[in-house]
């Protein structure tokens, strides 16, 4: 009788993991018919880095020059599905080197994500690294 509870319970345990792995992550088309933006995916920055067809590096601040400072700045951003950089913010990073970091990222271009063959937004990161 132990052995017939004990499956009865690791069946509920098992059920509601099966059923979540078939719900659908993002829905392009709402069943309404109303349209809606999907969820904006997220990539890791690797694989952002790989789609990059314009990079422009930074240009290192005078004042953090003179004061030897270096450091990484990582920021967080949108690739729009035109392959633009929008909603750029600062994660972290020193505040001498964040803004030449940002200048530099704002005119970065990607070659936009697909996702089933259609071009969406995804957020990332990017570190940009100062070194003397």
């Amino acid at each position: 009788m132990g052995l017939w509870k004990l499956a009865i319970f690791s069946l509920a345990l098992a059920l509601p993991w099966s059923l979540s792995a078939q719900k659908p992550v993002a829905s392009q088309t709402p069943a309404t018919g109303n349209a809606k933006k999907p969820l904006k995916l997220r990539i890791a920055q690797g694989v952002a880095e790989g789609n990059i067809l314009h990079k422009v590096p930074p240009r290192y601040p005078l004042e953090a020059k003179q004061k030897n400072i270096t450091g990484d700045v990582i920021l967080g951003f949108t690739i729009d599905r035109g392959g633009n950089v929008t909603g750029l913010k600062i994660i972290s990073g020193h505040p001498l080197l964040a803004p030449a970091a940002v200048d530099a990222v704002r005119q970065w271009k990607y070659r936009p994500y697909l996702l089933n063959g259609e071009p969406v937004d995804v957020e990332t990161t990017a570190r940009i690294s100062f070194r003397m």
